[in-house]
């Protein structure tokens, strides 16, 4: 029986079931994507909500430089870190009560220190401009006082204490105005488009492909010619395009019915009856015949195989499955039956 010799192989990947589920699945790369993509607008609605309650405080930011000769690098990171020492900051506070104002670190402040040579450049936010001129002032002057109560050299103050109007976005960059009723909140192509965000859609997308493979991988419909060649000997008696491939297998069929003397022929299939029904009414077929679906799971049809000459198998490309048709042909050949070969669909 041609029909019985099976090879277990593992699944054939091919270009057309490659093709075919990108085709039908298609869809979970954008689904990825838009996923990502309503994260990132959440996000980016979510910070710019931020970014206006920011726009709405009283935010300054203060800069001033000092001189502060130093012998080495030990020596300059002690003087960076003097600058925010409980003692510094305490003489700063005390100043700021003094002058009326919150203390330092009340009202979400923040301290920077610049440091290149000998120069260091202190940057300092929060809100209130007068304040944070007084801020500023203080923390030059306790700071170079104390270093040099510490170590006995003098540095000096550069330049006057510049206090402009800013802006504390929620990504931490910080936006400088001139005057403030500059301050506003927007949406930049910047805040939306960035090389993190870029990637991680990326990924997303690679995300979807990975499980349109896994699809691949696990498709068990049978898509070309070549992978029921893998595992099935029974020869392909045809693949019916068009009226004419009919015509040339209706020759075929009909020859090796006269020549073997078949006079009863079972075609066998999984899901299409009806449209195999409809093909072969469209043929001139000399033996007998019967359109027998689900053979492996209808006992009717079951022995009505056993009464037939031979068997044909109509296979559906895209349709059928690879694990039906091989049961049934398992069945088939415990039964004995004779297996012609097979018809395909496409």
């Amino acid at each position: 029986m041609g029909g019985k010799a099976m090879q277990e192989t593992e699944n054939m990947i091919s270009v057309r079931k490659i093709w075919k589920n990108i085709k039908k699945y298609w869809w979970i790369c954008v689904l990825f994507l838009l996923a990502y993509g309503l994260t990132v607008a959440k996000n980016v609605w979510s910070a710019y909500q931020a970014d206006v309650r920011a726009a709405q405080q009283d935010t300054y930011q203060a800069s001033g430089m000092v001189y502060y000769p130093h012998a080495d690098e030990e020596e300059g990171k002690f003087f960076v870190a003097l600058c925010t020492t409980e003692r510094v900051v305490d003489r700063v506070n005390g100043e700021l009560l003094q002058n009326g104002f919150d203390k330092y670190g009340s009202e979400g402040d923040s301290i920077e220190v610049h440091w290149i040579g000998n120069t260091f450049g202190l940057t300092l936010l929060g809100e209130g401009q007068e304040r944070m001129s007084c801020m500023m002032d203080a923390f030059l002057r306790c700071w170079l006082e104390e270093a040099q109560a510490v170590s006995g050299k003098e540095g000096s103050v550069l330049n006057d204490t510049s206090v402009r109007p800013c802006v504390v976005k929620e990504n931490g960059s910080v936006v400088v105005y001139e005057d403030p009723s500059q301050r506003q909140a927007g949406i930049s192509l910047g805040d939306i488009i960035t090389w993190r965000r870029l990637m991680i859609a990326a990924a997303a997308f690679f995300a979807g492909v990975l499980v349109i493979f896994v699809l691949i991988v696990f498709d068990e419909r049978i898509r070309t010619k070549e992978e029921i060649e893998e595992w099935m000997s029974a020869p392909c008696l045809g693949i019916l395009h068009t009226q004419n491939d009919g015509r040339v297998f209706e020759a075929l069929l009909n020859g090796v019915c006269e020549k073997k003397q078949i006079c009863h022929v079972a075609f066998v299939t999984w899901r299409g009856k009806r449209s195999l029904e409809e093909t072969l009414r469209l043929l001139s077929i000399q033996a007998e015949y019967e359109v027998l679906e689900n053979v492996s799971k209808t006992p009717e049809a079951m022995k009505r195989v056993v009464e037939e000459d031979c068997i044909i198998l109509g296979i559906y490309l895209n349709q059928d499955k690879r694990s039906d048709v091989k049961q049934t042909l398992e069945e088939l050949g415990i039964l004995g039956s004779n297996i012609l070969g097979y018809l395909l669909f496409d």
